[in-house]
């Protein structure tokens, strides 16, 4: 659904800008540190990555304009989010290997999620 409001869509399309900028620099972070062997860096620049885009993003658009989400969205988001943390939280505090098929099983999960998404 659009937002009718010119300072809704300015905001959405400033957020939208910012994800995939964001997404960018994310993304090629994580390879470099991933070629590295830094895990730490790799979970926390994607930790912290979420955390900005999840309090910082909508935030600072939800200032501009209220935000609210469809139930559908709510449900799915939350229950893909939850999953995906019960997932990785062993393999970080028991410091496991995530290996191949865990990373195809994460991505998975994504295409998953984005296809239930439209």
């Amino acid at each position: 659904m659009e937002p009718t409001n010119p300072k809704a869509q300015r905001a959405q399309l400033l957020a939208h800008d910012r994800v995939v900028k964001q997404s960018h620099y994310q993304d090629s972070t994580s390879i470099s540190a991933a070629f590295r062997k830094e895990v730490n860096l790799l979970i926390g620049n994607v930790i912290g990555s979420n955390m900005f885009n999840i309090l910082g993003i909508s935030g600072a658009v939800s200032l501009i304009t209220p935000l609210t989400l469809s139930v559908d969205i709510e449900i799915v988001s939350l229950i893909v989010l939850i999953l995906s943390v019960l997932i990785l939280y062993p393999f970080i505090v028991l410091r496991k290997e995530i290996n191949r098929f865990l990373g195809s099983a994460f991505i998975t999960l994504y295409i998953t999620y984005i296809a239930m998404l439209i």
